[in-house]
């Protein structure tokens, strides 16, 4: 029940979907290929890049270019550990308690 409830309220905070979900889990702490998601969680290319992107967007993921000798180039993807995830949590929190404090004193002249 608690693992409901946390990755609800992830999906509710940064507006992940499972497939988000997914590869934090599966790849906290790792660097990894978009190719080698894709072959490991079974979706499509664009819908892992399309994840990757989010996360990166949330602060759970970096991205380094890696250049090829021969010409052309490749990402990296470093997914954040749980304890990124837990202060990035914990800003969101932060951010909620002082916007419902502000809506509690805006209710007098509102209403």
């Amino acid at each position: 029940m608690k693992t409901d409830n946390c990755q609800n309220i992830l999906k509710y905070f940064l507006n992940l979907s499972d497939t988000d979900l997914l590869i934090l889990k599966k790849y906290k702490g790792m660097d990894v290929k978009a190719e080698r998601i894709t072959e490991d969680v079974g979706k499509d290319r664009s819908t892992i890049c399309r994840s990757l992107s989010k996360i990166m967007d949330c602060g759970m993921a970096t991205k380094t270019k890696i250049n090829i000798e021969k010409g052309g180039y490749y990402y990296i993807y470093h997914i954040q550990d749980k304890d990124v995830l837990k202060d990035i949590m914990k800003k969101c929190s932060n951010k909620l308690v002082k916007k419902m404090e502000k809506a509690i004193k805006e209710i007098d002249s509102e209403f």
